[in-house]
């Protein structure tokens, strides 16, 4: 019964890490099969550390500085705790008492647990550990230190966590030499390249490097990742094309973002032919450029992000069956031609396609995206009217953005009940008028609204103003709307900005200066 507690524990702690921490559900599946033979290891009384192993360990506690006493079992006079195989964070094998993983990691969410680092100086007497296959000395702080260069000489090592730890410098040419099957080391201060040397790691199927200050070309050794499924290298100063991928047929989540990388798209995704497993390709914020490539290969992809690159051209027809895409954002680019369809799209929940170039009308195909949460047209040149069929299943619909769409004009009966209840309307410099927007009346839930410059030559109902208290910002201006406004200060409680500016109201005043 305590192994199973054990295990169904260990279950919801990493369950907990994927969906409140991000964490991707490969990781966390690999990391819970990782750990189930600890947990087992660990069920005997029988165990008792090595002596030369406890050494190791208390030299290893000595070089440390805790500030927050977390390793107050290491080396005290109760007799249990003299057992290092008891001592917090130490995991021993359950047949030769070796020291097998270190679990010293600081708490992964800083927002629920208090952020408790270790710090000062990492012992070699870690080489004493000879069967160490898992280290983690995430969210630690180590002071911009490099990372020690006997790490590379750790030869039983799979696991290795750095994520958060404040090293600093080169990366270690050396970890190439290790049979890692995770190695994170993100949110650091890296400098310099990628290592050629951690091509060698066929083994590994989890690489992070994000968020460090890692500059240059990625190293075509990389390529020979055969088993990554997870890469990571966003946020950083990466540049160049990036290699040819073609042997990760393994690789599901990918994530360039926020880096240098420039060339066409076109190539990325030719050198990704044979990672037709994909779930996750993010390309966002770099100097990418040319048409929107194939993807139809990639019939498993959940997210593809494209956003702030220099992408132009227009959608081909039949590029995005896609039938588990959940979110398309290509916002910031320079596409053009017709909104696609993409009612083979049926899972999208976002789809962000603002700050473009489309023109023409919004066919009819959106509205069968019944799982759509958000959707993003504004800052594009799109024209015609959009009424109660582009609109009709949107049942899920949160956020609408048609703003920016000078030619557009938005025409439904004034007796439409929507589908949705949206907290964010932007409609600026549509044509809503001239009739205040009846449909409003059942929207609830805004929290933002724009209906600026939209052409409304109406009052305000006292419906609106009855039915909004969750409203936080406001902008109606440049209309020309008339009337007498209510007194707001007893309505709008949440209310923080408000613009009604360059309108015909009588008796005006500056509601902003109520907000402050």
């Amino acid at each position: 019964m305590i192994l199973l507690l054990k295990i169904l524990n260990t279950y919801i702690y990493l369950t907990h890490q994927m969906i409140f921490n991000n964490m991707n559900f490969f990781t966390c599946l690999h990391l819970f099969i990782f750990s189930i033979p600890f947990l087992l290891q660990n069920t005997t009384h029988s165990l008792n550390c090595l002596q030369n192993e406890k050494l190791a360990l208390l030299k290893f506690k000595s070089e440390l500085i805790d500030d927050y006493d977390r390793l107050s079992t290491w080396g005290t006079s109760n007799k249990v705790q003299q057992n290092c195989c008891k001592w917090t964070g130490v995991l021993c094998h359950n047949r030769t008492n070796h020291v097998v993983a270190l679990d010293l990691g600081g708490p992964s969410n800083v927002l629920i647990e208090r952020y408790a680092p270790l710090r000062g100086k990492i012992s070699s007497s870690l080489l004493e550990l000879s069967d160490l296959s898992y280290l983690d000395l995430s969210s630690n702080d180590f002071n911009g230190t490099q990372i020690p260069d006997f790490f590379g000489f750790l030869s039983k090592l799979r696991y290795l966590n750095l994520n958060f730890t404040n090293f600093g410098g080169l990366i270690p040419q050396g970890l190439g030499n290790l049979s890692l099957s995770y190695l994170g080391l993100s949110a650091n201060n890296f400098t310099g390249g990628i290592p050629e040397s951690l091509g060698n790691m066929l083994s590994l199927s989890h690489f992070d490097l994000s968020l460090n200050k890692l500059e240059g070309k990625i190293p075509d050794s990389l390529g020979n990742l055969i088993s990554i499924s997870f890469l990571d290298f966003s946020d950083n100063q990466l540049q160049g094309e990036v290699p040819t991928f073609k042997n990760l047929s393994s690789l599901r989540f990918l994530d360039f973002s926020g880096n240098k990388f420039s060339g066409q798209a076109s190539n990325v995704m030719n050198s990704l032919w044979n990672s037709s497993m994909l779930e996750i390709i993010d390309l966002s914020e770099n100097f990418f450029y040319g048409s929107l490539p194939r993807i139809p290969r990639f019939r498993f992809l959940k997210e593809l992000r494209l956003q702030s690159n220099e992408f132009n051209g227009s959608f081909v027809e039949g590029n995005l069956r896609l039938p588990s895409l959940e979110v398309l954002d290509v916002s910031g680019n320079r596409f053009s031609g017709s909104v696609p369809n993409l009612s083979l799209c049926y899972s999208l929940r976002v789809l962000n396609l603002t700050d473009n170039m489309f023109n023409g009308t919004l066919t009819q195909s959106i509205g069968y995206l019944s799982k759509l949460e958000y959707l993003g047209l504004g800052s594009n040149h799109l024209e015609g009217i959009i009424s109660e069929p582009n609109l009709f299943n949107l049942s899920n619909l949160q956020k609408l953005d048609l703003s920016f769409n000078t030619n557009l004009t938005i025409r439904v009966a004034s007796n439409w009940n929507p589908p949705f209840r949206l907290d964010t309307i932007s409609l600026a410099y549509c044509e809503l008028g001239p009739r205040f927007p009846e449909w409003l009346r059942n929207q609830t839930l805004v929290q933002d609204l724009d209906i600026s410059n939209a052409k409304i030559y109406d009052t305000i109902p006292h419906w609106f103003w009855d039915n909004s208290e969750s409203l936080l910002t406001v902008n109606m201006s440049s209309n020309k709307i008339y009337g007498v406004l209510p007194d707001l200060a007893s309505k709008l409680v949440s209310l923080t900005s408000v613009d009604l500016s360059s309108n015909e109201l009588n008796d005006f005043r500056n509601y902003t200066e109520m907000c402050e």
